[in-house]
């Protein structure tokens, strides 16, 4: 089911009529405008994976996936201390890939990171905190027209 079309809830925004609204953020790396708002009549967990079309849900324990928070930076060293709730502490590599060529990580940024396959270590799919900038400078260009 893990597709780049799924998407991991990563917040509550309350409830619309008889829905939930959640924020989620795209697996898929190459997404420019990863996030988004998710009405479902059930409720989600955070952390929760759902494909596109909300008929199936992976929780937060289940999948490769982890939120973490970023708690220093090495730069020269291109290294990131991160802490998320599913692998504690971890040091991992954030040398920039040519689609994330500017991207600086701050204390304090919320990260969407995915374990490598066959190793005990992770990549930077988003940095939540930068997305959800973006989204509201985009919002507001959309709504000052």
């Amino acid at each position: 089911m893990l597709m780049t079309s799924s998407y991991m809830i990563i917040g509550e925004k309350g409830k619309q009529n008889n829905s939930f609204l959640y924020e989620a953020i795209s697996l898929n790396e190459f997404n420019k405008t990863p996030l988004r708002t998710i009405y479902n009549t059930n409720p989600f967990a955070l952390g929760f994976i759902v494909n596109e079309d909300l008929t199936e849900h992976i929780k937060y324990h289940n999948h490769k996936y982890e939120l973490a928070t970023v708690l220093g930076e090495d730069r020269n060293n291109h290294a990131l201390l991160v802490y998320g709730p599913k692998i504690g502490e971890k040091i991992i590599t954030a040398k920039n890939n040519t689609f994330h060529n500017f991207t600086f990580y701050n204390e304090g940024n919320l990260l969407l990171l995915k374990r490598k396959e066959y190793v005990n270590d992770f990549f930077i799919v988003h940095n939540i905190t930068q997305a959800r900038l973006k989204a509201a400078m985009d919002e507001f260009a959309r709504n000052s027209k």
